[in-house]
């Protein structure tokens, strides 16, 4: 009898397990104890068939939990470092796994966490990995994705510790109204009008673009569309018609901007890497200081020579806001400025046209009028094509089996863990995973299977939105952030004890920079590196 604990159709997901290797069958189904991230609206797309081929073994019981969020996740791991009652495997960022890592049991330089290094570098799953995939376990997992898990841990000699492997990767484009761009094009008299691409052409494209949005605030755009959501045949009336493509009428001048981000503080530090500064560091000598408490990185934005290439990525960001007193000014606004923590609800409702937001959350920002397009992120210039790598990882802990202790040493729980993991992060199910949501695969074997070059290569099937959503940013991820041509660099920063405190302040950084405007930039940005909370990681 399977035993399965039916908390979320994604701990169904969670039990896409291997065999139990080194386990007796007269002992009965082993425990694995999975917390994960996701809310509601993930965990319901994980369908049946992902676990139904899979779900046939008799050794392995897996219990998994959503703990709601990464910070939620984040608060209920630390809860339990002190007592050692943390999950088998768990997701989370960098820094989450560096505050596991230093937490508590500070003789092992991984800490809580496994060292996965001996199973990854094992002949014998590696032959069978590279059997059945055509990659070794290394080779299979895209090298941007294992930076953040090979750079979290060290041992005595400063080589790299793998503590985790990607699981659920995105990245962040512009998701935008194509039904308004539409009409853009019609308006400049240009049908073949890109989104701007550079920051120098959303300033100087983003007045034209503000107004047009201003001349439909409280408005209808009408019109005519094709089957694939192309818009044309304009005409805009005060009152609704029978061909409504777009309603503006709930939109006010004062209410509304052309551009937002969904993550300030991914805007804040993708901007700081593209004016080729730098967030964050964390040096071999960091991490070998003779005391614990003092081996973490430190801040480096509003350092040096970094300050005057941060104040001019701030001053961008003061020249696209525009006056606040002058609504035709306003190109960009926080989400806040919306009233929401993203600005998905803005842009359902027509109060803003363009919104840099995750790939793993397109479905947020889905409107059946709109035709949601995406195009790449703006970037400074051609050499600094910078554009954030996200996502969780699985890492597995030290813990034995929760419920049959004596029955399952750690070394056999341990590879029943790592098995595990691999299966749910490369091939079929980490592909049919990333089909159903918008995530993209963390591993060669997943991006080249059969299930994915079937999703990347089919026919858009314009009347399901959400799944053309994450076919077209499928599809952009390969042909321009995975193209070594087109010279993007996909970039993530170190993770470490304390990185993401600087993160979260980080968050807070652009909002002030808009509206605080009686105060400098540099001031704004001085004054983080006075935090009390932040000043153990300003260099002296």
């Amino acid at each position: 009898m399977h035993k399965f604990t039916r908390l979320s159709t994604l701990a169904m997901f969670g039990a896409m397990v291997v065999g139990a290797a080194g386990c007796s069958s007269d002992r009965g189904p082993a425990d694995l104890i999975l917390w994960h991230n996701f809310g509601a609206a993930y965990t319901n797309n994980i369908k049946e068939s992902l676990i139904d081929p899979i779900w046939n073994n008799e050794k392995l019981n897996v219990k998994a939990t959503s703990k709601g969020s990464y910070q939620g996740i984040l608060e209920a791991v630390s809860g339990t470092l002190a007592n050692r009652k943390f999950p088998n495997i768990a997701t989370g960022y960098p820094d989450h796994l560096s505050t596991y890592a230093r937490s508590g049991y500070p003789a092992s330089p991984t800490g809580v966490l496994l060292n996965l290094n001996d199973y990854l570098d094992d002949p014998a799953l590696n032959e069978a990995h590279k059997a059945k995939t055509g990659y070794t376990l290394r080779e299979d997992y895209y090298p941007e994705y294992m930076i953040e898990n090979n750079t979290i841990c060290y041992d005595e000699n400063d080589k790299e510790i793998t503590v985790g492997l990607p699981f659920n990767k995105s990245t962040e484009v512009i998701g935008y109204n194509g039904v308004f761009m539409d009409y853009v094009r019609k308006q400049v008299n240009n049908p073949d009008l890109p989104v701007p691409t550079t920051w120098a052409e959303w300033k100087a494209l983003g007045p034209k673009l503000r107004e047009i949005q201003l001349s439909l605030n409280g408005k209808y755009l009408c019109g005519d569309k094709n089957e694939e959501g192309t818009a044309s045949n304009f005409h805009v009336e005060t009152s609704p018609t029978d061909d409504v493509l777009l309603d503006f009428s709930e939109a006010k001048d004062e209410e509304t901007a052309v551009l937002s981000w969904d993550s300030m503080a991914n805007m804040f530090i993708t901007l700081v890497r593209q004016f080729d500064s730098q967030f964050t560091s964390y040096t071999t000598e960091d991490r070998h200081q003779p005391q614990i408490v003092d081996r973490h990185g430190y801040m480096e934005f509003f350092s040096g020579d970094n300050k005057a290439k941060t104040v001019a990525a701030m001053q961008l960001v003061r020249d696209l806001s525009g006056d606040p007193e002058k609504v035709d000014e306003r190109i960009f606004a926080t989400p806040t400025f919306f009233g929401g923590s993203y600005a998905s609800d803005a842009f359902a409702e027509n109060k803003v046209l363009f919104v840099v937001c995750s790939t793993g959350g397109l479905s947020y920002n889905l409107n059946e009028g709109q035709r949601f397009r995406v195009a790449p992120i703006p970037y400074l210039d051609a050499e600094h094509k910078y554009v954030i790598s996200q996502g969780a990882n699985m890492t597995i802990f030290e813990r034995n089996s929760e419920e049959k202790p004596d029955d399952y040493n750690l070394s056999q729980v341990s590879k029943m863990a790592f098995d595990t993991v691999v299966k749910m992060t490369t091939g079929d199910y980490q592909a049919k995973w990333a089909t159903l949501t918008g995530y993209y695969p963390a591993s060669k074997s997943a991006a080249e299977s059969k299930i994915y070059t079937e999703f990347i290569e089919g026919d858009p099937q314009y009347d399901d939105i959400e799944r053309l959503a994450y076919q077209e940013g499928a599809r952009l991820n390969q042909t321009e952030y995975m193209n070594a041509e087109k010279g993007w660099h996909k970039f993530v920063d170190p993770g470490f004890d304390g990185s993401a405190t600087i993160r979260d302040k980080a968050d807070k950084i652009i909002p002030s920079i808009i509206n605080d405007v009686d105060k400098s930039i540099e001031d704004i940005l001085q004054s983080y590196y006075d935090d009390a909370a932040l000043r153990k990681f300003v260099r002296k």
